[in-house]
This record gives C-alpha cells, sequence and structure tokens, in this order.
C-alpha cells in the first residue's frame, strides 16, 4: 500500500467526526455498527 502522510492529530479528528455522526463514545461502538449493517447488506444479497 502507499503511505498517506497524515498527522496524527488529522487521524484523531476524522476518528472523532466519525464517531460523532454515528452518535457513539468509542471505536469498538462504531465497530459493532460496521458489522451489524455488513451482516444485513449480506442479508439482502448485496
Amino acid at each position: 500500500g502507499q503511505r498517506l502522510y497524515l498527522a496524527e492529530k488529522t487521524v484523531k479528528n476524522h476518528i472523532s467526526r466519525l464517531l460523532a455522526k454515528l452518535g457513539v463514545e468509542r471505536r469498538i461502538q462504531a465497530a459493532v455498527i460496521a458489522t451489524q449493517v455488513q451482516d444485513r447488506l449480506r442479508q439482502e444479497g448485496r
């Protein structure tokens, strides 16, 4: 893969915004949501 050369602060900001949009406080909660969505999409045959 290619390097993106992002500052740690930039990555933390992106993660914080993503968590806020999902309405969760922790990364593990976001992972649970992602797994649920993935399971739903598989069931629908996408």
